[in-house]
């Protein structure tokens, strides 16, 4: 799919075909559509086609007076899938002269704010403005998928408290994989921005390097987000393992008290069994006096365990 747009009072406006100063939105375009580009624009085919690999690293290219970004972009997985909730893939940001393409296998939160038109401001006019712009909502998204990441980990937790199933220990354990994809995005993200700022790799002017800074530093949150809250779900997951060893103890404890318990019965039935002279053997109500006497024993042992908070 390809699409272009143009800035509008600030909001994206839909064209046909390649205008100037437009911006050209791509999601896994077909091979006649990258063609198109490549002759338009002058982008090198690499540029086109590296970022519909999901797993592509972020890094900045330049070739023949293009520029090349590949961010890492938050994607949220189908909650019936039954797999990890966030994970991120690979978006292209290209600029080649006063035109942006945005190229990705996937749609995704970032572009799709823009084509919406939910973005505060669209500048595809000034391309370095509207890359600005793009890092900028990328780190918002972040910031955005962690805290539903923490809502998501704060109900599994209040699951754990009332069981101790399997399912909640994969949610866990999706939701650790989750952020150990946005930790290693996040970074690599920031060594992009870094890069552009320290670098004159496109021209901003005051007011565009102020806007960068502060997509830096919302990036930079958003990392000190993602460790804090992966040292949470590793404590949460240390704990719960501890619960369930205690559990475990307590289980075995009370069976093996319980156990104990039954064998007293068990012992006296067994010595009034032997074909030997046992006291009370002629008593007619020797029978009574034996439950009896199993129900008196095990009723102390009882009472001894409890007292211990064995059982």
């Amino acid at each position: 799919m390809m699409q272009c747009f143009i800035g509008e009072a600030g909001k994206p406006r839909i064209v046909e075909g390649v205008a100037r100063g437009c911006w050209i939105h791509m999601v896994d375009p077909s091979e006649d559509e990258i063609q198109y580009i490549v002759r338009e624009l002058g982008v090198p085919l690499d540029f086109l086609t590296d970022p519909l690999d999901v797993d592509e690293r972020s890094r900045i290219e330049q070739e023949d007076g293009v520029l090349l970004l590949v961010l890492r972009v938050p994607v949220r997985h189908d909650e019936t899938s039954g797999g990890v909730p966030f994970a991120t893939v690979a978006q292209g940001v290209i600029v080649a002269g006063d035109h942006v393409v945005t190229v990705s296998k996937v749609e995704n939160e970032l572009t799709r704010h823009f084509v919406d038109g939910l973005a505060k401001q669209c500048t595809p006019e000034r391309p370095g403005r509207f890359v600005i712009q793009l890092l900028q909502r990328n780190a918002l998204q972040f910031l955005a998928d962690l805290r539903e990441i923490n809502r998501l980990t704060n109900l599994i937790e209040q699951e754990l408290h009332k069981s101790s199933r399997n399912e909640e220990l994969i949610g866990l354990v999706n939701i650790e994989k989750s952020l150990v994809y946005f930790i290693t995005s996040l970074q690599s993200n920031n060594l992009i921005m870094k890069t552009l700022l320290r670098r004159k790799i496109i021209t901003l002017d005051e007011e565009e390097r102020d806007l960068l800074e502060d997509a830096l530093i919302e990036n930079k949150q958003a990392i000190s987000m993602t460790k804090i809250y992966t040292d949470i779900l590793s404590g949460l997951m240390d704990a719960f393992a501890s619960i369930v060893s205690n559990n475990l103890n307590v289980t075995m404890k009370f069976l093996t008290c319980f156990t104990i318990i039954l064998m007293i019965p068990n012992i006296l039935a067994g010595l009034y069994g032997m074909n030997v002279k046992l006291p009370l053997q002629d008593e007619p109500q020797a029978f009574a006096y034996i439950v009896l006497a199993s129900l008196a024993f095990a009723f102390a042992l009882s009472v001894v365990f409890v007292k211990k908070r064995w059982f």
